[in-house]
């Protein structure tokens, strides 16, 4: 048995042993947590941020904002005068230093018309910076909510499970089984890695043709792997790679 084979199997028998011991429900519920915290938090935190707007809390941030903005530079206390427009805005915002990407998102939010003259530049920023920091602030905290009203649930329901025998014994069982498939799979990726390094090593590449007797007869869970990769199997026999490809828009430069 060489060294990948050794290694292979801890991995395969560390990942079975987590997953017995977790069992296959609360492996999946896990799993699931943080996806569905981070959908719910998309569904509700549009009136969450509008509660919140109604709050005492987005006039202290707006003030703190323009307070924040005037700090910056004289310009940002300067009324707006009746032929700006929103290119005016963008070497205010380079003042900033803000990453170039914030930079297109305010510009995109904020209109300078009418409306804005007679304002300062610090109000007017505020008056969009406010709302997108709300929309923010109310959906980290709405995906910490429910993230944790979740790991509460899983526990009642682990716990429920572990309370029948024949049912904790199920669930034992599968979460065993789980936790062996999350291992092959990830041996399946590290072989492909380890592959695409022995073609840029050869040092690599030549370990790898011993220790797993590649090209000679004989067995091993290594040489399977590396020879039946699951992985690729999955892709030449479920995806169709050229279809997916041909859907794409053509990218031109």
């Amino acid at each position: 048995m060489g060294k990948i084979d050794i290694i292979i199997l801890i991995i395969l028998g560390v990942f079975a042993l987590i997953g017995f011991a977790k069992g296959f429900i609360r492996q999946v519920l896990s799993f699931a947590n943080l996806l569905v915290a981070i959908i719910l938090a998309f569904v509700t935190v549009k009136p969450v941020s509008v509660f919140l707007s109604d709050t005492k809390l987005a006039p202290f941030i707006h003030e703190k904002v323009v307070e924040f903005l005037a700090s910056k530079g004289e310009i940002f206390t300067t009324p707006i005068p009746n032929d700006a427009t929103n290119e005016t805005l963008v070497p205010i915002l380079d003042q900033l230093g803000l990453p170039g990407f914030i930079d297109k998102i305010l510009l995109n939010l904020i209109t300078i018309d009418e409306t804005a003259y007679g304002l300062t530049f610090s109000e007017v920023l505020a008056q969009k910076i406010v709302p997108t920091l709300l929309i923010v602030v109310s959906f980290i905290a709405l995906v910490l909510v429910i993230f944790i009203v979740m790991k509460i649930l899983i526990h009642f329901i682990d716990s429920f499970v572990k309370k029948s025998k024949a049912v904790s014994g199920i669930n034992k069982l599968l979460g065993l089984a789980l936790g062996f498939a999350k291992a092959i799979v990830i041996v399946s990726l590290l072989m492909l890695a380890l592959s695409a390094l022995g073609g840029l090593f050869p040092a690599i590449n030549e370990f790898m043709i011993a220790d797993m007797k590649i090209g000679i007869e004989g067995y091993g869970i290594g040489k399977f792997i590396y020879e039946k990769n699951p992985v690729l199997w999955v892709f030449d026999n479920y995806i169709d790679l050229n279809k997916i490809i041909e859907s794409l828009k053509p990218i031109t430069g």
